[in-house]
């Protein structure tokens, strides 16, 4: 009796069933690219797990991409490292392996445990929310995951970290790091993050740093544009209204005085130019008159609370301005006969100011720039007077502070 029969019909059998799996995850990817225009990300991520569910048929590069791409958009940093490996053996482009590395550059896998001696499940909190959406998404998804199953396996972005207080820092090269939460109270020898790195055995167990504290000094730099206006004057024989552009920078120090507040006090320059206006009377260019562009050089300090709101700070406190100016036009009344009418309009002005009042701003610094310094953006606004007018003006700027 011959086989060679049998075997034709076992092998059509097995060609039509790959087929058929590969058809079918055919589909599920048109699926996957519907709900990925739609931003469905859920769906997207159900329709990528289905794909595991076939025998013979493999998955492509662009269903490990997709895949890849719904995990990032749900937070789960360990799947789209898993998929990004996949599509990666399939075939190595240059834009899939930098995504890759690009996850062991900004994060760094943990196990965190929950006992169950816990009535309510802790949570997870970091000292400085991550800048980016897809670490802030990262990190959402393993608080998640804590509260639903008291337990979180997966990547989070670096920084540091608190749980049923106790304190861990996860940093670049990190591995296996494994925190079991323990009640607060508990003896400081058992409240321990233990983090052994399996890529460096010297590195061994780390016990947990100390909690973050929030007191003491730092840096602060804001470097921006500003716009800044004079009222008309009060009194006779000033100058007129100016106003115009330029840089306001200052440099100082952030003193923390908890958890949250704090006090920030800054010295600097405020520069603003503004563009004079040509005589348009007949008979004044011939005596001397010409426009006079405004210039504004001041020095000033400001000492402001501060009360922080995760990444972004708020601060008022009040401001004092040292300036010298040039303008153009005189505040004239009825007795100042040594000029003609409209003629005080184009005189140029030169003297000093020296104006006290208030200023606040809100500062966005979620960003690492380096060691121990955040960056970011801040807007500021004030108000000051020399008892004859008042003087505001506003900002944006960037900034850079210390952690």
């Amino acid at each position: 009796m011959s086989l060679l029969p049998l075997m034709v019909i076992v092998q059509t059998a097995s060609a039509a069933s790959v087929e058929e799996e590969q058809a079918e995850m055919a589909r599920i990817l048109e699926d996957m690219k519907q709900f990925r225009e739609n931003a469905n990300w859920t769906v997207v991520e159900k329709r990528y797990l289905q794909l595991s569910e076939f025998k013979k048929a493999q998955p492509t590069v662009e269903m490990h991409l997709l895949g890849a791409e719904a995990a990032s958009n749900l937070g789960n940093v360990a799947a789209v490292h898993e998929r990004l490996g996949l599509a990666l053996a399939l075939e190595g482009s240059d834009k899939t392996r930098q995504w890759y590395e690009s996850i062991d550059a900004s994060y760094a896998p943990v196990t965190i445990k929950v006992p169950k001696k816990f009535e309510t499940v802790p949570e997870l909190t970091i000292a400085m929310m991550p800048f980016f959406p897809d670490q802030q998404l990262a990190l959402a998804f393993a608080q998640q995951q804590i509260q639903e199953n008291r337990k979180f396996q997966g990547y989070i972005p670096f920084g540091e970290y608190t749980i049923a207080g106790s304190t861990f820092t996860v940093a670049q090269g990190d591995r296996d790091i494994v925190v079991v939460a323990k009640p607060v109270g508990a003896a400081k020898s058992d409240v321990v993050a233990d983090k052994q790195d399996s890529g460096n055995p010297n590195k061994g167990n780390k016990q947990q740093k100390p909690s973050k504290d929030s007191s003491g000094t730092g840096l602060r730099l804001d470097l921006g544009v500003a716009g800044a206006s004079a009222a008309e004057s009060s009194e006779a024989g000033q100058a007129q209204g100016f106003g115009g552009v330029g840089t306001r920078i200052g440099v100082g120090i952030n003193y923390g005085l908890g958890e949250s507040f704090g006090l920030v006090a800054e010295v600097g320059y405020h520069g603003s130019f503004g563009a004079g206006e040509a005589p348009q009377l007949s008979g004044i260019t011939s005596v001397g008159y010409d426009a006079t562009p405004t210039l504004y050089n001041g020095a000033f300090g400001w000492l402001a609370a501060s009360k922080s709101f995760g990444d972004i700070e708020v601060l008022v406190g009040p401001v004092t301005e040292f300036a010298s100016v040039q303008t153009q036009g005189l505040n004239l009344d009825a007795s100042s006969v040594e000029y003609t009418q409209g003629q005080g309009d184009y005189v140029p002005v030169q003297g000093s100011i020296l104006a006290s009042g208030l200023s606040g701003g809100i500062t966005y610094a979620g960003m690492s720039v380096g060691e121990g310094l955040l960056g970011g953006v801040s807007t500021y606004v004030g108000a000051q007077s020399d008892g004859a007018r008042w003087y505001t003006w506003g900002q944006v700027s960037l900034t850079i502070k210390a952690q």
